[in-house]
């Protein structure tokens, strides 16, 4: 027997007693029916739609310009033009521009040639305060100097005066005790010793109060130089500082600079290039338009294509994102893949975005059928035309041969699993090869007697 009685279309007869003479007992009775072998197949299911192709959001691009007011020189597409990145696609007048370029470069030339002038005379400025700086400070530095050496002299005599100052104090103290303790003959020279010796002690001390005035009017000058340099320093430093801030000012003219640099982007303005490799959609301006508006081109990027298409209610919940789809168009078709569903139902349906960026076959607007595989699977099972429904269960009748080339049908329970059009997946129940019938079930019962036809049986 063939493996597959599908391709045969069985004819379906059953015949009674009455039409072939049996006997009247369910026994005697015999079932001409169609049956199917349970064997491995190809299950394939596909949820088939009709979409349409659009540019998706990120692959369209408004080609605009940042001038207030513009003049359109040249045009150099329409709309269905194809352009590749960095095309020139639209020309601006830029008279005006280049004229004001050259106004405000001649002004930044003569304003640099007189800030030239003013320049070398501040440089020289600040050449001179930095000598005049130095002198002063080594002025300052040899008064220090000066002064450093008189302390040091007058702090010498200081202390010389006071050794001798000792000294003779220490002779007026034995003189006087000497005097004390002379005989007559003594007592003048004594005392005149004494008296001498005292007028040497007021001269020493006096020059001792002398030496230690000058030693503390020069101590309050080189204590003072310190400050007169550091008055110097900030006082020169910032005469230097001025004139280089001048400098800087005279040498940055920054606001003719930023007009020189806001007109040279303004005319690299009035050459428009295409952003991207794509069609022109919309042309919003035309040739000597005078315009005010930013916008310019449309552009669809031509690797940026989407199908939109729509899931009803049953679809929807067979339908994943990832899954492939074929596309069909004309005698062609391509491989795309399903990457967004709305789950929320519109107008139409459920929406469906079918990526096609891998082709460029495709043009916005073209009207194509997608066949979504939701499943292919090499499965055990049967002609679904052999499935019985029993309140959620199904059932089989197993056409089990016999000895004289006849068939005893038996009524088995099934489990099934996937579906396609055709066959239905068998999970449990029946095994490979066994003879399912698939016709005239609702006149048998378990233990039947059938007979399996062909259609070539009637011929």
């Amino acid at each position: 027997m063939n493996n597959h009685f599908v391709s045969s279309i069985l004819t379906l007869i059953f015949v009674s007693s009455m039409l072939v003479g049996c006997k009247e007992s369910s026994e005697d009775l015999v079932f001409y029916v169609s049956a199917d072998e349970c064997d491995e197949h190809m299950l394939t299911k596909n949820v088939n739609i009709t979409g349409v192709v659009e540019s998706e959001d990120a692959g369209v691009y408004t080609v605009s310009t940042k001038l207030q007011s513009f003049r359109i020189k040249s045009l150099k597409v329409r709309s269905g033009d194809e352009v590749n990145e960095g095309d020139v696609i639209c020309e601006l007048d830029s008279d005006e521009i280049e004229k004001d370029i050259k106004a405000v470069e001649e002004r930044l030339k003569n304003a640099q040639s007189i800030d030239e002038q003013n320049i070398n005379e501040l440089n020289a400025e600040i050449s001179r305060n930095k000598k005049m700086f130095d002198l002063k400070i080594k002025q300052i530095e040899e008064d220090i100097s000066s002064d450093q050496k008189k302390y040091n002299e007058a702090e010498q005599n200081f202390n010389r005066t006071k050794s001798e100052l000792e000294s003779t104090e220490r002779a007026y103290s034995d003189a006087v005790n000497n005097l004390a303790n002379a005989v007559s003959d003594e007592t003048d020279y004594y005392s005149e010793l004494c008296e001498n010796l005292l007028q040497k002690i007021t001269v020493s001390r006096n020059e001792m109060e002398s030496y230690s005035s000058v030693m503390t009017s020069i101590k309050t000058k080189l204590d003072d130089y310190n400050y007169q340099i550091e008055i110097t320093k900030l006082e020169f430093e910032k005469k230097i500082a001025d004139s280089q801030l001048e400098i800087d000012t005279y040498q940055s003219n920054d606001e003719l600079k930023e007009q020189l640099r806001e007109l040279k982007e303004s005319l690299e303005e009035c050459i428009v290039y295409a952003p991207c490799n794509g069609i022109v959609k919309d042309v919003y301006v035309t040739s000597g338009q005078v315009s005010s508006e930013s916008s310019i081109i449309t552009i669809v990027q031509k690797d940026k294509k989407i199908i939109h298409a729509s899931l009803n209610d049953n679809d929807v919940l067979l339908v994943d994102e990832g899954m492939k789809t074929e596309i069909n168009f004309g005698q062609e078709s391509v491989i795309g893949e399903v990457t967004r569903i709305n789950r929320i139902k519109g107008e139409d349906g459920f929406d469906v975005y079918i990526d096609v960026s891998e082709t460029n076959k495709l043009n916005i607007g073209m009207s194509v059928t997608n066949s979504i595989r939701i499943f292919e699977e090499e499965a055990l099972s049967v002609n679904k035309n052999a499935l019985i429904e029993d309140n959620g269960d199904y059932y089989v009748y197993v056409a089990v041969p016999q000895a004289n080339d006849s068939y005893i049908a038996e009524y088995k329970p099934v489990t099934i699993g996937i579906q396609d059009d055709v066959n239905a997946e068998i999970c449990s129940g029946i095994s490979k090869g066994d003879i399912v019938v698939t016709s005239e079930m609702e006149y048998l019962e378990d233990g039947a007697c059938v007979e399996i036809k062909t259609a070539s049986d009637y011929k």
